[in-house]
């Protein structure tokens, strides 16, 4: 879509009060409850087998072109290994990057390391989390991950690092009702 739309002509952000475009949206690994997310193999994540919609240089290379087409770019990413490579892409797109604010997203962002979470900072990265799924699956992902479920989406590590934190409620995966997604954010304990 990114080469589709560059031959016409077409990159966002654009519109109007009435109609707009934002992020283009880009996947990078699997999901965490279909068992698909790319961790690395020191996260231990036995329960989950990578699986990703463009083989990693492809997926830097994608993001460049997004960004460097006009486009802002947010990339479904929830492991740590997809995570790392997203970041890898962002940073590469940067490089050279003309003062437009590219405003780079991680959607979900399951997994991010300590290192991860710091390279976000620097980018200044969003990232867009989905409570719910922790209240939803939790039992899925503590069967697939282990202890490691307990560290999935960590916003106060993120917060205190000086990241931007969004949640939503990715509908219709988890409901769509915000104040059901606003207070499992509260509700969190881990």
């Amino acid at each position: 879509q990114v080469d589709a739309g560059a031959d016409v002509g077409l990159a966002g952000p654009f519109g109007d009060d009435h109609l707009s475009t934002g992020h283009m949206k880009i996947y990078a690994d699997g999901s965490l409850t279909g068992g698909t997310a790319a961790f690395s193999p020191a996260c231990g994540a036995q329960g989950q087998v990578a699986s990703y919609y463009n083989e990693p240089e492809d997926l830097i290379a994608l993001i460049q072109r997004a960004s460097r087409a006009g486009w802002r770019v947010g990339v479904h990413a929830q492991g740590d290994e997809a995570i790392a490579h997203v970041l890898t892409g962002f940073e590469h797109a940067m490089e050279g990057a003309s003062s437009r604010d590219l405003r780079p997203r991680f959607e979900h962002a399951g997994l991010p390391t300590p290192q991860g979470i710091e390279r976000m900072v620097r980018i200044g990265a969003t990232t867009v989390n989905q409570p719910s799924y922790l209240f939803d699956f939790g039992d899925e992902y503590e069967e697939s991950l282990g202890s490691l479920a307990h560290d999935l989406q960590p916003w106060r590590d993120e917060l205190e690092a000086g990241l931007r934190v969004v949640i939503s409620s990715d509908s219709d995966v988890s409901s769509y009702r915000p104040l059901t997604t606003i207070a499992n954010a509260m509700q969190r304990r881990t």
